[in-house]
């Protein structure tokens, strides 16, 4: 299962941009609080080359950003999963290649639920384009290009 929350960033003035900041800050300490690891650690931030990502670093390469995409990933077979990031990695490989770009996103996988999941942060710059959005047919079953890889 895929949701996908997108948010909207710069585009209302000032007052709109702090606030919008705040909760991307907000959001970045909550993927990565206390007690959301397999060993009750602190969550971790992962990039497409990085296991270690800086979540801070991410973020402000995107305060200027238009958008920022939110998806949830929940595989089925999730708890069974010995590593969640090749999975999540295979993810958005396969999203960049349906979508035609690369993509600027970091991870944290969560599994302080009975249902282990992954958030992913996406950028809202595509690096073909100035400012991006995303298809709105993209589904759990399918890419934006109907592929059923998602």
């Amino acid at each position: 299962m895929v949701k996908l929350a997108p948010q909207r960033g710069q585009s209302r003035g000032s007052k709109f941009r702090s606030t919008s900041a705040k909760a991307v800050d907000a959001h970045l300490r909550y993927l990565e609080r206390d007690g959301v690891t397999k060993d009750g650690e602190k969550g971790r931030v992962y990039s497409a080359i990085e296991d270690e990502a800086d979540g801070k670093a991410f973020v402000e390469r995107g305060r200027d950003d238009r958008h920022q995409f939110r998806f949830i990933v929940a595989p089925e077979d999730a708890a069974d999963m010995a590593d969640m990031r090749s999975f999540t990695r295979d993810l958005m490989r396969q999203m960049e290649s349906d979508l035609g770009t690369k993509l600027d996103w970091v991870a944290v996988d969560h599994h302080n639920t009975g249902h282990p999941h992954t958030h992913v942060i996406v950028r809202g710059c595509l690096r073909m384009a100035a400012s991006s959005t995303l298809p709105a047919t993209i589904s759990p079953m399918g890419s934006a290009t109907g592929h059923k890889s998602w």
